[in-house]
């Protein structure tokens, strides 16, 4: 298997692209593998310890795969952040209350909490919302996560 860029090229057995949304611009055969979603991402202030211990209490990520896909973690500062569908405009008072309502009912216990950082970005769905590996050709590879966000 050769692998050419611009800066050169390599000869390998195996090739694992690892650009998740970006892999479908890199090989034609994974142009239809993911769908692209406008997404508005946010993180609130940090929590106190108590809340984030009764959100994730080992700090781990969780991401619930059924209609509507909705995610969440914390960054090192114990800011909580998660993801919404996003419009061309971000209008931060009407994120905060939609964001904290969803939050509310995904999660016991959770009281409304100021944003720190709204962004916007694309999430790179595949059909099956699943990592997964994909044999492209050959001794080419494909690793796809189920929902990734650029």
């Amino acid at each position: 298997m050769d692998a050419r860029t611009q800066s050169g090229e390599v000869a390998a057995r195996r090739v694992v692209l690892c650009a998740n949304g970006g892999n479908s611009s890199l090989h034609p055969a994974l142009a239809r593998t993911v769908l692209p979603l406008p997404v508005c991402e946010v993180a609130t202030v940090p929590l106190a310890p108590s809340m984030r211990e009764r959100i994730l209490r080992h700090g781990h990520a969780l991401t619930d795969t059924s209609a509507p896909v909705f995610s969440i973690r914390f960054d090192a500062a114990g800011r909580l952040i998660t993801a919404c569908p996003a419009r061309k405009s971000i209008d931060s008072t009407r994120i905060e209350t939609l964001i904290n309502r969803r939050l509310a009912a995904m999660i016991p216990g959770y009281r409304g909490t100021p944003l720190e950082y709204i962004w916007q970005g694309t999430a790179w769905l595949n059909s099956t919302l699943l990592p997964r590996v994909l044999r492209v050709e050959g001794g080419l590879f494909a690793v796809q996560l189920a929902m990734g966000a650029v």
